[in-house]
């Protein structure tokens, strides 16, 4: 073979020899254009979104946590009402004014929160024929301000959650489930550490001497 004959097929060799190395290393020769794969960034299921009374229920207990007054007027129901005793009675708007008002005046920023709940169940409330009820149990909040002090902020031995689906007639989603009404019972005179008293007193401060 020629000097020139063995250069090329020494260039050639050189060639193959790079190109096998590459291909068995791994993807470094393969095309840039790889396939697309799945984004990992996707928006993942909330399951909070209030599709069902449970996820609705969850979705309160969080924005009461966190002290978000905006995403918890985004649970309750255009109708929603807050009973708490035999004469107290919140509507929607006193409600979400109440809140702020405890969690300004208190400078509270988070609310650890312990519960126990019953499954949803049929309403057997005449007024909410198509609601769906949850019963929870020691329903407590102890609050934590900007000073990093705790306090219990309420105590209720069983609350009825009644959740209706969205009624599109008024803007919301008929396919989540909304805060209706927020019942209190076995209310006794234990001040401040009251949910539904703190929020009328914080409202209605009473009278100093």
């Amino acid at each position: 073979m020629n000097p020139t004959g063995f250069k090329l097929w020494s260039s050639f060799q050189y060639r193959f020899f790079v190109c096998l190395v590459l291909v068995v290393s791994g993807p470094s020769c393969q095309s840039s254009q790889s396939p697309t794969q799945p984004s990992t960034n996707q928006a993942q299921p909330n399951t909070h979104s209030g599709t069902s009374p449970e996820t609705a229920l969850e979705a309160i207990a969080s924005a009461l946590e966190t002290g978000d007054v905006d995403a918890y007027a985004s649970l309750l129901s255009s109708e929603f009402r807050y009973r708490h005793g035999l004469s107290g009675l919140f509507g929607r708007e006193r409600e979400l004014e109440a809140m702020s008002c405890v969690l300004i005046s208190r400078d509270i920023v988070s609310i650890d929160l312990t519960f126990t709940r019953r499954p949803a169940e049929p309403s057997s409330l005449v007024a909410l024929p198509a609601a769906r009820r949850i019963r929870v149990h020691e329903f407590e909040g102890v609050a934590t301000d900007s000073f990093g002090g705790r306090s219990l902020l309420y105590h209720a031995e069983i609350f009825d959650f009644y959740f209706e689906r969205g009624n599109p007639a008024v803007g919301e989603d008929p396919g989540r489930w909304y805060l209706v009404l927020w019942q209190e019972h076995f209310v006794t005179d234990c001040g401040d550490t009251h949910w539904g008293l703190a929020k009328a007193e914080c409202l209605n401060p009473p009278a100093r001497d």
